[in-house]
């Protein structure tokens, strides 16, 4: 029974899809804000720096 509820979800999400296509269009104006958690990123990326003089000591 709960395999069918699972199913049942699973109908629900492919149902929730077309109707997910017009939210989407609002992620769409993410894609901006989107933009700023790329440079949030940066500073982790910022952290692999740190291994990059690990690897001036490897030299």
């Amino acid at each position: 029974s709960k395999s069918t509820a699972a199913t049942t979800d699973d109908g629900i999400k492919s149902l929730s899809l077309p109707p997910s296509k017009p939210p989407l269009q609002p992620p769409s104006k993410m894609p901006p804000p989107m933009t700023a958690p790329p440079p949030a990123l940066i500073p982790p990326s910022f952290s692999p720096p740190a291994v990059l003089p690990r690897e001036a000591t490897t030299l």
